[in-house]
């Protein structure tokens, strides 16, 4: 057998690097606990039509892409959908078929009406994917328990060489590890020492002892990487989006692969680099077309006239309909009845509650485009004269943020961009609460850092259990508190103890520049004399997918902080000056405040409210009553859909046993860029991201530009993660919740070792086996011109693919008072068509 180290290996080959970024490019990063961040699981097949994508992702990945047959014929039955919209897919489907008809006797019988029987009563597939051998999933198990050691706690955790990388950390320790010799043999496990030293050389090497050809090199190296798609997905995020300036070593994909393969070059073991076969259905075997005709014929026929010309006409229409095709048609005919329902509700001129202007407004109140914030704005607005507006919740700010006593800042903004300047947060006053704070927040890293660690937790039974055990034992017994009711009467607060300094951290041109861009963004027409930025998180305890909950604008962290830089920006009187040479005079009598709505309890922190003028003071407690009213209300809401007692609605995220705390974005459905007067009053159930957007002080498109290349983006990302986190939670989603080990601040694993879990938790989308967040594409809703929009799209590529490709679809008004019309996939615009309209009419006689 040749020795790798023998083998020829161009480690400078630019088309072997490029081959190893062909076949990463198609996995989606997966972002670290601490900051995670919603991506489709597909996205490197976004550039793809959807149905091509998910083609792609059944071959690759072996999940199921789309709801089964029985749940969305359940759904039907529930009353989710009618036969209508079903029948209006069909026909949008593919027209010719669904025109078609087949002679029976003496009738003629619609082939409409043979698909829409077969989708509704014929036999059900499910998801054919070829099992992994053993000897695969025992690589899976060895290299991910090489992966956890290497990457939890980024430095806790001592790993010989670790500096060194990956690849060359595994190839010094590997050769006197018996796990290694269990998979290869003794005789492999010495001829890892045989090994290029190069991660790159190494893969070349492995390339050419497995006999891969040039030609196959990306599909093999993109098999092999998806041994581990977790893994993968961590190193991923480390090639292109980790921080690159904290000198942390981190698995990257060139030395995953590398290790991949040498393990199954020494092994001379060929699993780990074939191709899978293209996972189906199931409903595309010639045996069960076969039963679905026989049921169809049977439906649509007496017995004597199933003779064979008969099957062999409904053999000639359901042989049209393959196992995918089935599925499309039910996600569309989904979407068509959530879509009908959101237009409807956003009607032209419709229903809308009344939207107090800036001027008589008591406040002005800014919220994340979240759709919780949905709930929480339509409660404010039904509670007082205040108006409300969605921005995305970093608001406008990229930067990165420290913490008064910390010495770490991290991004407080989307991962599409990249903060160049850093704001702190500086003691205002000493004593003992900052004090007590730090020592607090000292104790609990110390703490949390020795639980993510491998060993750590078996010291720290030893050491803290006697504390611990106690604390835990009362935390189950005890049923957590409810909120506090909270006041705003500065005289029996204590006194802020840090405070944001915008000035250290970023230019006065800069700052006037975000400024406007926030002002200008949001359309504020007028301003009232409290405008509040209220950012979000979720408090909750013993969840490692906390991050998931909070601020996605804000790279997965709270927003309060981002909300406080904002505001310290626009209430800056130099920002000011300079703004009023540009147009926009906010008034002296205005204050912008920072806010913070928890969604796991819903209540609403007014922060810096010392810095608030006396003047201002009777108002913002009459506001922050408000909220306290507006949250309760929408605790009360969010009750109906949480399983469990709505008494304990409010306390969830502080009951470590709860495995549910909120739903976070479950329902989202659409994304509305108009102005709040197109929504306001109408009750959007949680399910619509609600961007302010007015096309009239938009003249040359640049806010709305600025609006679809990246909230819109980011929405579509939470969506699609939705989306394939409720189609398959096992393959897409990272399963179940009691199946959890984390392994530092990266991700989970489901058990002791092997792969890091994707997505979100099953409980996340689902609870008692019932989908909580009914999958659907992302609907876009924007009240512009429509050549505006089509001129967006045109330019940026990315709109182009996620457009064009049928990840996200478009309907669009230029004012409130015009129809809807909907974009088409060759790029042109039609007047949208219920599927009553499209579908009435297409019926012929059946037997009873």
């Amino acid at each position: 057998m040749t020795l790798l180290h023998d083998l020829p290996a161009d480690t400078s080959s630019p088309t072997l690097v490029h081959d190893v970024a062909a076949a990463a490019a198609a996995i989606a990063p997966l972002f670290p606990l601490t900051s995670f961040v919603a991506v489709n699981p597909l996205r490197g097949f976004e550039h793809l039509r959807f149905d091509d994508a998910c083609r792609e992702g059944r071959r690759w990945f072996g999940g199921r892409t789309h709801l089964p047959l029985a749940t969305t014929r359940e759904a039907l039955r529930r009353g989710e959908l009618t036969a209508d919209h079903l029948r209006a897919a069909i026909i949008e489907h593919d027209p010719l078929a669904a025109a078609s008809t087949i002679s029976v006797g003496a009738r003629s019988v619609s082939a409409l009406d043979l698909i829409e029987y077969d989708l509704v009563h014929g036999p059900v597939g499910g998801i054919v994917a070829a099992e992994r051998s053993p000897w695969v999933r025992a690589v899976e198990w060895y290299v991910g328990t090489w992966a956890a050691a290497f990457s939890a706690g980024h430095g806790r955790v001592a790993v010989p060489h670790r500096s060194l990388g990956f690849y060359r950390a595994w190839r010094r320790a590997a050769a006197g590890d018996p796990r290694l010799a269990r998979l290869v043999g003794r005789d492999g496990r010495r001829r890892v020492a045989a090994l290029p030293d190069d991660a790159t050389a190494a893969v070349a090497a492995a390339a050419a002892e497995l006999g891969i050809e040039p030609a196959g090199r990306t599909e093999a190296f993109r098999a092999a990487l998806l041994t581990l798609p977790g893994w993968a997905g961590h190193a991923r995020w480390a090639d292109d989006w980790a921080p690159a300036d904290d000198g942390t070593a981190r698995l990257t994909s060139v030395d995953l692969l590398a290790v991949l393969l040498a393990v199954s070059a020494v092994a001379t073991r060929h699993d780990l680099v074939t191709p899978p076969a293209l996972a189906t259905t199931g409903t595309d075997d010639d045996s069960v077309l076969t039963e679905r005709v026989e049921a169809a014929t049977t439906w649509c026929t007496h017995a004597a006239e199933a003779t064979h010309d008969v099957r062999r006409a409904v053999r000639s229409v359901l042989g049209s309909i393959g196992g995918a095709d089935r599925e499309a048609i039910w996600l569309a005919a989904i979407e068509r009845a959530t879509r009908e329902r959101l237009l409807a509700e956003v009607a032209p001129g419709g229903r809308t509650g009344d939207v107090a202007a800036g001027a008589r407004a008591d406040a002005q109140v800014v919220c994340c485009i979240d759709v919780r914030s949905e709930v929480l704005r339509r409660h404010l607005e039904a509670v007082g004269p205040y108006e409300t507006f969605g921005f995305a919740g970093f608001f406008g700010v990229p930067v990165r943020w420290t913490p008064e006593g910390s010495s770490h800042s991290e991004a407080r903004c989307p991962v599409l961009l990249t903060p160049a300047h850093d704001v702190a947060e500086v003691a205002r006053t000493g004593g003992d609460r900052l004090d007590g704070a730090r020592a607090r927040r000292g104790a609990h890293g110390a703490f949390h850092s020795s639980k993510a660690s491998l060993a750590g937790p078996f010291a720290l039974a030893e050491a803290a259990g006697w504390v611990a055990g106690p604390v835990a034992a009362a935390r189950a017994l005890r049923r957590p508190r409810r909120v506090r009711e909270r006041g705003i009467d500065r005289s029996t607060r204590p006194a802020i103890a840090a405070e944001v300094h915008v000035g250290s951290g970023l230019p006065l041109a800069e700052r006037v520049r975000i400024a406007e861009s926030i002002v200008r963004t949001i359309g504020f027409s007028s301003f009232a004399p409290l405008v509040v930025l209220c950012g979000h998180s979720s408090r909750t305890v013993n969840n490692p997918h906390a991050a998931a909950l909070d601020c996605g604008a804000c790279g997965g962290a709270p927003g309060g902080a981002s909300a406080r830089v904002a505001a310290a920006i626009l209430d800056d009187p130099a920002v000011r000056e300079a703004l009023r040479a540009r147009g926009i005079d906010i008034p002296d009598t205005t204050w912008f405040v920072p806010a913070e709505h928890d969604t796991a309890s819903d209540t609403i922190e007014l922060l810096d409210v010392d810095d608030v003028p006396a003047s201002h003071l009777d108002r913002l407690a009459r506001l922050d009553r408000d909220l306290t009213v507006a949250g309760e209300r929408t605790a009360t809401e969010r009750a109906t859909r949480l399983p469990g007692p709505a008494s304990a609605i409010r306390a969830r995220g502080r009951d470590w046993a709860q495995v549910r705390p909120e739903w976070g974005l479950a329902g989202n459905a659409a994304f509305l860029a108009a102005p709040r007067s197109a929504s306001a009053g109408v009750d959007l159930e949680g399910r619509v991201f609600l961007h302010s957007y007015d096309a009239n002080a938009d003249a040359d498109g640049s806010v709305l530009e600025a609006i679809m290349t990246a909230p819109l983006v980011v929405a579509q990302w939470i969506n699609a993660q939705y989306y394939f986190s409720s189609v398959d939670p096992d393959v897409f989603g990272a399963g179940d919740k009691l199946q959890h080990n984390p392994v530092g601040g990266i991700g989970v694993l489901r058990g002791q070792a092997g792969d890091l879990a994707v997505g979100l938790p099953a409980q996340s989308v689902a609870v008692d086996g019932r989908l909580a967040h009914l999958p659907v594409r992302l609907l876009a809703m924007i009240e512009a011109p429509l050549e505006r929009i089509e001129a967006i799209v045109a330019r940026h590529a990315v709109l182009r693919d996620l457009v064009g490709g049928g990840w996200i679809a478009i309907a669009a008004r230029a004012t409130r008072d015009d129809e809807w019309s909907v974009r088409t996939p060759a790029g042109t615009w039609t007047s949208w068509i219920s599927a009553g309209e499209l579908a009435g009419g297409n019926v012929s006689p059946l037997p009873g």
